[in-house]
Order: C-alpha cells, then sequence, then structure tokens
C-alpha cells in the first residue's frame, strides 16, 4: 500500500525533477541539519556540565558565554534546562534560511534566466511557477521544525533522566 502518491506530486516540483526524491532530499537534510546542531548546542554543553557536577573540582569549571555552572553555597549545580538548550537549534535556522535563498534562487532562474518562454507559457500563469519553487522549501521548513520539537522532547527526557540528583538545585 502507497502512502504517499507521487505521480500527484508531480505539479509541485520543478519540471524534470522526481517528486520522491525532491521530498525524500528534504526530508532527510532537515533531520540531518537538526541533529547535528541538537549535538552540537545541546549534548555537548550537557556532557560538561554533567562532568563538572560529578567531579565537584572547581578548576573544571566549564563557564560558556552564557555562564552555564552555577556555585551556589560552595556546590556546584546544574544549570536548568533551558539555559542548556539555548544554541540546541542554531542548525534549523541555518538550514530554514538555505531553503529560502534556494527556493529564490530556483524562482530567479525559473522565470529569468532560462529565458523558455515557452517553458512559462507552457506553465501559464505566475501562481505554478511559485507553487513549483517554493513547495521544497516550505516542505523541508516546517519538516526541520517538528524534528526540532522532537528533539527537544528528547533533549528534556535526557536532562531529567540524566542529570545527577548533585547537580539540581
Amino acid at each position: 500500500m502507497k502512502i504517499i502518491d507521487y505521480n500527484k506530486l508531480r505539479n509541485y516540483v520543478l519540471p524534470g525533477k522526481d517528486p520522491k526524491e525532491v521530498f525524500r532530499t528534504a526530508t532527510v537534510s532537515a533531520l540531518i541539519w537538526v541533529v547535528f546542531s541538537n549535538i552540537t548546542g545541546f549534548f555537548t554543553r550537557f556532557c560538561q556540565a554533567v562532568n563538572v557536577v560529578q567531579s565537584q573540582n572547581e578548576e573544571d569549571i566549564f563557564i560558556d558565554i552564557f555562564g552555564i555552572i552555577k556555585n551556589v553555597d560552595g556546590q556546584l549545580v546544574m544549570p536548568g534546562f533551558m539555559e542548556l538548550s539555548t544554541l540546541s537549534f542554531w542548525g534549523v535556522g541555518i538550514y530554514c534560511a538555505y531553503r529560502i535563498i534556494r527556493a529564490t534562487m530556483d524562482m530567479t532562474y525559473f522565470t529569468k534566466e532560462t529565458k523558455s518562454i515557452y517553458l512559462i507559457k507552457r506553465l501559464g500563469e505566475r501562481a505554478p511557477v511559485f507553487k513549483r519553487c517554493w513547495t521544497r522549501a516550505i516542505w523541508g521548513i516546517v519538516v526541520a521544525r517538528i524534528f526540532s520539537w522532537i528533539m527537544f522532547g528528547i533533549d528534556y527526557l535526557v536532562y531529567i533522566s540524566f542529570t545527577p540528583k548533585l547537580g539540581l538545585s
């Protein structure tokens, strides 16, 4: 049983492109960006903070631009979840900006640079051109946001599960 009929999506991609490949590529690239930015943004900071709190060694204090390690009454305290996750989704912003730039480039190429009057006339008015150029960008942005919220939930579960009791304030 087919979940998605890609032949119906043929009107939403640029001519000559396979809809299955277009949507698969946008989905996989969104997932890669979300996971990469989450690993570099949350998990590295979380692991460093846990190591410092567990060692309770003042010399090992890791302080970044947000000052994530707190010293309360001589005890090193684990920072809050929102403090650790501030940089979690920098890659999503970059990915969304890339998708917007790419859609703009496709639009420019499709309407001006090709100078294919036959191609433009064959599509008729400007709306189908807009639809064909921006569908991939909108799909990628929506999928990236969905994946980022899923990763945010996973981050929270990791924070709740693996934060040492010693480090909680």
